[in-house]
């Protein structure tokens, strides 16, 4: 290894520690972490926006990445920044998974390093920042809008503008043209022909005709649900503790108490989905068995949503954490 190299690596590690050094690790929940009373919110870019944010803070890799690139961005130059890493992280590798999400998560680096839940951050700053976005940046998607400059603004071709057409736009109705970035090495046929229909549909502003009998898919609300049992399942137990010392005719008459991940859950439960269930809806109060259905469908969905190589921060059970 030359001395460049052994430089670089050296630089490298001492950017990780200190990311590792500013972030702020789990340690226990605030109600905030597990009730989100913001989600009661009728505006659906402020809950698809919670969601995400709240589930970034489930991701260390992600939070000391933004906290390394914040730090090294005024010393990189160029687009040299899509090279920073932490951990084998790449931005580019984040930025190509998260899309617009991550340039918007940037700009809550403080906030996620600090472990900042998403109720404390403020509705109107919420609200500003997202319309700081463009509306189809906001999703990752295997067709996208090409992005030329920066990769922020996109590059839309006016019909005096396209290949072959006149001035007048002859033979394309007046329509604006726009370039595709189709990204074939990273999405399978489905992912790419699903992504197009999608895309056309939001450029058009209209809406396909509705099938009947296709159900209704799982709604953020549900998401958020799945994300609070996790957490309540990974800090409280199911069950209190029974004395062995009762008699068995009072150990089961023994009312169940609220100091329970699931009576806790049942007091906040937003949704009325159950994953995994034939029956949509959920009448009274959710049980063991649905309990913990609701927070393996968290840690599914975390590492859907930020498959990084790495686990929810608290996707490890109370049993197990408590184990030994």
């Amino acid at each position: 290894m030359d001395k460049k190299a052994a430089f670089h690596k050296e630089e490298q590690r001492q950017a990780e520690l200190e990311a590792m050094r500013r972030v702020v690790p789990w340690a226990g929940l605030r109600v905030e972490d597990y009730h989100f009373q913001w989600a009661r919110t009728k505006d659906k870019g402020l809950l698809r926006a919670g969601c995400v944010y709240e589930n970034a803070r489930e991701s260390w890799k992600l939070r000391c990445l933004l906290v390394l690139v914040d730090a090294a961005l005024e010393k990189v130059e160029g687009m040299g920044f899509l090279g920073l890493d932490f951990e084998g992280l790449r931005y580019y590798d984040v930025l190509l998974r998260l899309g617009g999400w991550f340039w918007w998560l940037r700009s809550f680096t403080q906030e996620l390093a600090d472990n900042t839940p998403f109720a404390d951050l403020g509705e109107k700053l919420v609200k500003e920042s997202l319309e700081r976005l463009p509306r189809y940046f906001l999703a990752p998607k295997a067709v996208g809008l090409a992005m030329p400059s920066g990769l922020i603004e996109p590059c839309v071709l006016w019909p005096w503008q396209m290949p072959g057409v006149d001035a007048r736009g002859r033979g394309r109705e007046n329509e604006p043209g726009i370039r595709l970035e189709i990204r074939f090495r990273d999405f399978t046929d489905k992912d790419i022909a699903a992504a197009m229909k999608e895309l056309a549909g939001s450029l058009c502003g209209q809406e396909g005709p509705q099938r009947k009998g296709t159900g209704k898919g799982v709604s953020i609300r549900s998401r958020l649900d799945c994300l609070s049992t996790m957490r309540l399942a990974s800090h409280y137990p199911k069950t209190l503790p029974l004395p062995r010392l009762l008699p068995r005719r009072d150990r089961r008459n023994r009312p169940h108490g609220t100091g329970t991940a699931v009576s806790k859950f049942n007091d906040i439960r937003l949704g009325g989905i159950l994953p995994g269930s034939t029956k949509r809806k959920i009448l009274g109060e959710v049980g063991h068995n649905e309990f913990d259905r609701y927070a393996a469908r968290g840690r599914q969905q975390f590492l859907s949503m930020f498959p990084f190589g790495e686990s929810a921060a608290n996707s490890l059970s109370w049993a197990h954490r408590h184990a030994g």
